[in-house]
């Protein structure tokens, strides 16, 4: 025997959420309050709060002198050309 499931108002829950999210901006207090705790986060920062991007490749010209430093700088450091090209990148 099948019971059926009570059906849930989720789209009177969503007119809440927005309701009170209006009120939020509407209220000068509150949003001065949010923009002075705002600022757009490094690249870094970011990296570190939301972990790595989507990624796509690319090709670019580097001097040869540079990808030879950059070459022998990952030899030393016994790290990847490519890793090493990125992190200057970023």
């Amino acid at each position: 025997m099948k019971r059926k499931l009570k059906k849930v108002d989720s789209k009177n829950d969503d007119v809440k959420r927005w309701e009170s999210a209006a009120k939020t901006f509407e209220d000068p207090k509150q949003f001065e309050a949010l923009l002075q705790g705002s600022r757009l986060l490094a690249a870094s920062e970011e990296r570190a709060l939301f972990g790595p991007g989507k990624s796509k490749q690319i090709s670019i010209r580097l001097p040869e002198s540079d990808l030879m430093a950059i070459k022998d700088i990952a030899d030393a450091a016994h790290r990847p050309c490519q890793r090493l090209v990125a992190i200057a990148v970023q």
